[in-house]
């Protein structure tokens, strides 16, 4: 059915067209992040990578630019996780008090629109995931959508539904 998305993001790798799902909404975010101008750093790179999680079935990795990293988590766990991270904000070039994590919305893969603190992230589903964006910059989202409770799970796919038969 396409893999599962959330682990094959951290891998840096998506589904393929046609062959099981539709991967478009992730390229779209790859394109409108500039993923082709960022330094891609696997969370294997654990050394390297100023995005750690502090659980080690949580994975994180991150494609880095000079003004903004885009992040992203997966639980290859069988039980849900919090997504506490390790930020290493001079590695990233961000003042934590100005910077942000943003989650753009990915309605294929069930995530909302949040500005989320960084200490205060939501669980991950048992083999599901997040994408943040953590930079500086104001990003429009839904008044409801900017505060979520510690604990809140903002992401809800386990993809073993069927397929839609457009796909």
């Amino acid at each position: 059915g396409g893999g599962n998305p959330w682990l094959g993001l951290v891998h840096g790798c998506t589904g393929r067209l046609g062959w099981g799902g539709n991967p478009s909404e992730v390229w779209q975010l790859w394109d409108g992040f500039g993923v082709q101008d960022a330094e891609f750093i696997g969370w294997w790179a654990e050394e390297e990578c100023p995005v750690n999680s502090a659980d080690p079935m949580v994975k994180a990795t991150v494609w880095k630019k000079s003004d903004a990293t885009l992040v992203a988590l997966a639980n290859f766990s069988r039980e849900a996780k919090p997504a506490a991270l390790a930020i290493d904000w001079r590695m990233l070039g961000l003042d934590p008090v100005r910077a942000k994590l943003y989650a753009p919305p990915m309605a294929q893969l069930k995530q909302r629109a949040a500005l989320l603190s960084p200490d205060k992230l939501p669980l991950l589903k048992p083999f599901g995931g997040a994408v943040y964006i953590i930079d500086e910059k104001p990003h429009a989202i839904e008044p409801s959508a900017a505060v979520e409770a510690p604990g809140t799970v903002i992401l809800d796919e386990l993809f073993t539904g069927e397929l839609d038969r457009a796909w």
